[in-house]
């Protein structure tokens, strides 16, 4: 069969269309696969930035006074890297003025959602070499700081009313945990009870009076100890009866207290011997190891077995401390038993100051924070691979 030139011409011109057609896809379809790739790389670029893995500096760019003795730092990352993501209740860990080897952790009270930054508030103590420290700070001010850590936050529990209690500077995490439900547009009951001596020691009361107006479901009741010319504010203490009659399906709730031992204990005691689970009890407690009394330590040498090496424990000095004295260099971050870096399964019976660092999980396994446990007995601590 014959071809016309006039066929020639049109099956050559659909060819040449056909080609420039494909050629224009493929690089249309390059572009946009190079501009993915290129923007993939940025995100994994971003990320690997973001992340905080050891100590870092951060900047203090503003100060706000909260009460007469507390006061709200405002930190940004000094490499303007965003924070990392963390759980509202959570701590950053601070390295105070030179000495590594001096901890202090403090809670942060940022929304959850803040990434370019956080804040903490840290309340003046006096003696209190920690919060001393950050008193004397100006904006522009470097600080170190270990990144968000603790197992004290609420995210496990979807639509679970809550029931927070708090006590004096107890109420940091709390409130952390309480914006960052509230801007998340949660709407299960949200019963906070807050106990100060006086009225001027109540942090965040006003934007907390606001945000219970604000939103129906969120209620919040401010305690004073002491006598006060503040006559619209409860006078006296939290207690469970004083829970039940303002909470009465205080039972459906899960509970998270933060303050000091007297309340958080007497409440505890109350909740379980009415029929409260265990498991639905969470605590916070900060622990000064240089308040701890150290009568409780026996003065009989014992024997420790630390990475095969057995050593003689004849001091009244935390296992970790102990260790580093004896030149080891086991892990940690923090030093007041909070972060949980300084965990290690171990063998006997020891006295900790605190085991906020650990889960109750941990504690089962024999897991002890070394930082602030004592030996009570001969302890034999387990090899890591």
């Amino acid at each position: 069969m014959l071809i016309t030139s006039e066929e020639l011409i049109q099956a050559t011109f659909h060819f040449f269309l056909g080609t420039l057609s494909f050629f224009l896809i493929f690089f249309i379809l390059r572009a946009q696969g190079k501009k993915k790739f290129l923007k993939l790389n940025e995100l994994q670029t971003l990320r690997k930035k973001n992340l905080w893995h050891e100590k870092s500096p951060l900047i203090v760019t503003k100060i706000t006074r909260e009460t007469h003795n507390i006061n709200i730092f405002h930190l940004k990352r000094k490499d303007e890297a965003q924070f990392p993501f963390f759980k509202a209740g959570q701590f950053l860990s601070f390295q105070i003025g030179n000495n590594p080897q001096l901890i202090r952790s403090y809670s942060l009270v940022s929304n959850s959602n803040q990434r370019n930054e956080i804040q903490i508030a840290v309340k003046k103590i006096p003696g209190g070499i920690g919060s001393q420290w950050f008193h004397s700070l100006h904006v522009g001010d470097l600080v170190l700081a270990y990144a968000p850590q603790g197992h004290f936050y609420d995210t496990q529990f979807a639509s679970q009313a809550r029931l927070y209690v708090a006590g004096g500077i107890g109420i940091t995490p709390l409130y952390s945990m309480i914006t960052s439900h509230l801007n998340h547009q949660a709407n299960f009951p949200i019963y906070l009870f807050y106990g100060v001596r006086t009225a001027q020691d109540l942090a965040f009361h006003v934007p907390l009076t606001h945000l219970a107006k604000e939103h129906f479901h969120f209620h919040y009741f401010p305690i004073l100890a002491d006598n006060d010319e503040n006559k619209e504010l409860t006078q006296g203490v939290i207690t469970g009866p004083f829970i039940q009659k303002l909470y009465p399906h205080w039972k459906e709730a899960v509970v998270f207290m933060c303050g000091p031992e007297g309340l958080t204990h007497s409440l505890s005691d109350f909740f379980l011997k009415n029929g409260f689970p265990k498991d639905r009890i969470f605590l916070e407690k900060f622990s000064n190891p240089s308040t701890f009394n150290l009568e409780q330590i026996p003065d009989d040498p014992l024997p420790i077995l630390w990475e095969n090496q057995k050593l003689q424990y004849n001091t009244k000095v935390n296992l970790l401390t102990f260790l580093e004295q004896n030149g080891f260099n086991p892990p940690f971050a923090c030093r007041v038993g909070v972060c949980g870096s300084c965990k290690h399964k171990a063998l006997g019976q020891t006295l900790m100051a605190t085991t906020s660092g650990l889960t109750p999980q941990e504690q089962a396994q024999g897991y002890i924070l070394t930082c602030v446990a004592y030996p009570l007995s001969p302890i034999e601590f387990e090899e890591t691979t």
